[in-house]
């Protein structure tokens, strides 16, 4: 995923290396989708339409949805002014900045959720060993 934070510190680092995998793999992302919209398209093709129509459009013509389309343009424009040595555009910006910030969520509730497990698992560990206790005391009475 296109971090801000991540594409700054490489490009600010010096890091050529790892600034034109970066680049490369982001080219090779933007192929894919290129590919699957073209196969998209071919399916459902009118003779009116053409591969150098708005992006926006040809997305949203087989059926990706608005905001998901905007989301793509907005991550494309972010990548090409970073590619261009211009700063990141303002929206591209905010778009990272929340999806780091859902990012962060998550994995805080996953915490919560894998503590609240693994209390439940020695809670459940706990009462298995008391009823185990109970059911060897009462073998030993009947025992006897």
């Amino acid at each position: 995923m296109l971090s801000r934070d991540h594409s700054m510190d490489v490009l600010q680092e010096g890091n050529a290396e790892q600034a034109a995998a970066a680049l490369s793999d982001a080219v090779a992302k933007l192929e894919a989708i290129e590919s699957e919209l073209s196969a998209a398209e071919e399916r459902i093709w009118q003779p009116h339409w053409s591969k150098n129509d708005p992006l926006a459009e040809r997305l949203r013509r087989v059926g990706v949805a608005e905001a998901t389309a905007n989301m793509l343009i907005c991550m494309i424009q972010g990548w090409d002014a970073l590619c261009r040595g211009e700063p990141i555009p303002a929206a591209t910006n905010t778009l990272l900045d929340q999806q780091e910030q859902a990012e962060r969520s998550a994995d805080a509730q996953l915490a919560v959720i894998l503590k609240d497990r693994a209390a439940s698992t020695s809670m459940a560990a706990k009462m298995g060993a008391k009823m185990r206790a109970k059911i060897i005391s009462k073998r030993r009475r009947f025992d006897q």
